[in-house]
């Protein structure tokens, strides 16, 4: 990702100390590398979480979905479900459903160089599948090869993109032929409009909070009462439970230092509960934390709907031990338990939560591991 003004802005200071280690406590927190565990969360969610995800989508009555990843820094394992999405066709009519991602990351400025990027070029590579498909489709049906074929299929805005992709007559072979190799993509406003209509259409909303976690965190990244549509008239009664069905949290390398354990362990907790239709209680505090930053969501109108059944689960990815920075798997399911017990959602022979292990991986190094946490 390249920036025009990126010799001005925070970008320089952050950049410029990563030759000198992955980590810089409090400034920034690894979100610019893509670590072995996001590998494995994301292999698990395509293998596993992604045809069930689709099952349950389909089988439902338009029931919305909520997918958060902590600590996304290049968002692999969310960007596994995004893409199988985005190759589907666009549907012809709007969606029953909203499919909600949330990207958060300590640091705004790994959100904005690397997770947005992935997402646009995540969506740019299933755009390009879909046109050549399209081009290859009518080229069959016209073999004079001199007429436009008619790519007039998208939104406005993928018209207009589509239109300068057509030079006298025939697609370019360079595109057709070749989907190894695709030139640089230069955000510009045609793009960003053609990818927020393909979104739109599609019932896919994207929200990105940048911050440390924190009781506002769980308020941004899961309201517990969705913002009403435009057309809906305010109401007086009180705050009612979120009404999700499905909520999937994914986070990877996330427990590595004890500092943060706790602050992680009581967001993910909140989450869960409030996912759960249980309410949450969040105390975590970070007194240097930088400020919540938050993406303007979608609206949806929640009025006469009735609450549905939930389903919510978080799966997290780990080393087993993070040798020389004190964190691993251990003491993460160890403060977990206190965090539980501490709240008085436990009793004393009762964690608050259940853990089963997904996948254990053990080719070479210290053994990485994907945990299911639910409520």
């Amino acid at each position: 990702m390249a920036e025009d003004d990126a010799d001005t802005n925070e970008n320089a200071e952050l950049i410029s100390g990563l030759e000198k280690g992955d980590l810089r406590p409090t400034v920034y927190e690894g979100g610019l590398k893509t670590w072995e565990c996001a590998i494995d969360l994301a292999k698990l969610v395509a293998a596993e979480e992604i045809p069930s995800l689709l099952s349950d989508m389909a089988g439902g009555g338009g029931e919305d979905v909520d997918i958060i990843e902590l600590g996304a820094g290049t968002a692999i394992p969310s960007l596994a479900i995004l893409h199988h999405l985005l190759s589907r066709p666009a549907p012809q009519s709007p969606p029953r459903r909203l499919i909600r991602f949330v990207f958060a990351d300590y640091n705004a400025a790994v959100l904005r160089l690397v997770t947005v990027p992935n997402i646009l070029l995540t969506w740019q590579t299933c755009r390009h599948h879909h046109l050549n498909h399209s081009q290859q489709q009518q080229q069959q049906q016209q073999p004079e090869g001199n007429i436009p074929p008619n790519i007039d299929h998208g939104t406005d805005a993928e018209n207009s993109l589509n239109r300068d992709r057509w030079d006298g007559g025939r697609a370019d072979e360079d595109d057709v032929d070749d989907d190894d190799e695709q030139p640089d993509l230069d955000i510009e406003p045609a793009l960003l409009s053609a990818f927020r209509e393909d979104l739109h259409a599609r019932g896919i909303c994207l929200s990105f909070i940048a911050g440390a976690w924190s009781p506002a965190f769980v308020e941004l990244a899961l309201p517990n009462r969705l913002p009403s549509s435009p057309s809906s008239s305010p109401s007086s009664s009180p705050p009612q439970p979120r009404l999700t069905n499905l909520l999937l949290i994914l986070a990877s390398e996330t427990i590595y230092s004890p500092s943060s354990l706790h602050a992680f362990s009581e967001t993910l907790l909140a989450l869960l509960r409030r996912g759960g239709g249980l309410g949450s209680t969040c105390t975590c505090t970070s007194t240097s934390a930088p400020p919540l930053e938050p993406a303007a969501g979608s609206a949806v109108d929640t009025d006469k709907t009735p609450p549905p059944k939930y389903n919510s689960k978080a799966l997290i990815a780990a080393k087993e031990v993070y040798f020389g920075v004190g964190g691993g798997v251990d003491e993460f399911l160890g403060v977990m338990r206190d965090v539980g017990r501490r709240e008085g959602r436990a009793s004393s022979d009762d964690d608050g939560f259940s853990v089963k292990e997904r996948a254990e991986i053990r080719n070479e190094g210290v053994g990485r591991v994907i945990l299911e946490v639910t409520i």
